[in-house]
């Protein structure tokens, strides 16, 4: 066989080994990639359970504060009709999924329903909009002044 016809058959021998080799070098890359993002979301931290007081933006009722105000009154009812001026500040928590929960009266009048009624509210009320800190959506402490 002459020389020259040798060295084409290596050089092909040589470019095939270099297409094997990058062939498994891509499939090698590509499990690792794999098994790094299944490592990655198994590792994934569960859901911060604190409850924040400070917040970078606050916890809001959808539709802001008006809206706030027309569903109070739409929906809240005196205990009293002969008595007003009665405020009742009530805090709550909001969850990440913007539910209420923990509710609690914590100043008012102990007496005659406002509390209760002032409670009742915030129960009804549904679904908030989150409080957010550092980009993300946490459980926040959120205080409201009912006035009756």
């Amino acid at each position: 066989m002459p020389i020259i016809h040798l060295k084409k058959v290596y050089l092909k021998m040589i470019r095939i080994k270099l297409i094997l080799i990058a062939a498994l070098s891509f499939v090698s890359a590509l499990s690792r990639a794999q098994t790094d993002s299944n490592t990655a979301t198994k590792k994934m931290p569960s859901r911060d359970t604190t409850i924040y007081s400070k917040v970078d933006i606050e916890s809001e009722y959808p539709g802001g504060r008006s809206i706030w105000q027309r569903y109070l009154n739409k929906y809240k009812r005196n205990p009293s009709e002969n008595e007003t001026g009665q405020t009742v500040n009530v805090q709550f928590i909001i969850d990440f999924d913007g539910h209420p929960s923990d509710i609690k009266a914590i100043s008012g009048p102990t007496e005659g329903g406002y509390r209760e009624e002032a409670i009742r509210l915030i129960k009804k009320s549904g679904v908030w909009t989150p409080a957010i800190l550092n980009g993300r959506q946490v459980r926040a402490y959120k205080i409201l002044a009912i006035e009756f």
